[in-house]
């Protein structure tokens, strides 16, 4: 991510774990951020590292999470959920919860990316052999080859 951030990159790639709740062990997957993601995420690190009237300046590193609260600790999943709902609820959308992004991913791509299971790995689903049989490039190329369905700021 750091590496296409700072190339500039309009979509960057996110390789990620997500824990299994039965195991607890991780399923490596990759997605990525689009554009509009990517904007945002440079202007909140910009605002990290100058400060702001709620949080001091910081030097970020390699080790620095990715979202921090006020005190500068690492956002939990139960936080950003709720910082998803109550930045919801403040536009005016509180029927919408985090996982309507993952069935909006789903339902935007299904019937577009020619393999199913590529839409099924850049959301962190279990499959055989962990899709080893995708390449990075290949996945990055279909989501970018989509991304205008994906792109929220285009359907209101």
């Amino acid at each position: 991510m750091k590496k296409d951030l700072e190339a500039g990159e309009d979509f960057v790639t996110l390789d990620l774990v997500r824990r299994k709740m039965e195991t607890r062990e991780g399923l490596r997957f990759t997605t990525f951020l689009g554009s509009n993601a990517v904007e945002a995420l440079h202007t909140y690190l910009e605002a990290r590292r100058r400060g702001t009237d709620k949080i001091p300046p910081e030097k970020l590193s390699n080790d620095s999470p990715l979202f921090i609260n006020r005190r500068g600790e690492r956002f939990t999943t139960q936080r950003v959920n709720r910082a998803w709902n109550q930045a919801l609820m403040t536009a005016g959308f509180d029927h919408i919860r985090l996982y309507s992004l993952r069935t909006f991913f789903d339902n935007q791509l299904r019937g577009r990316i020619k393999d199913h299971r590529m839409i099924e790995y850049m959301m962190g689903h279990d499959l055989p052999r962990g899709g080893a049989y995708f390449t990075v490039r290949d996945l990055r190329e279909e989501y970018v080859m989509n991304y205008r369905y994906l792109d929220i700021s285009s359907h209101f």
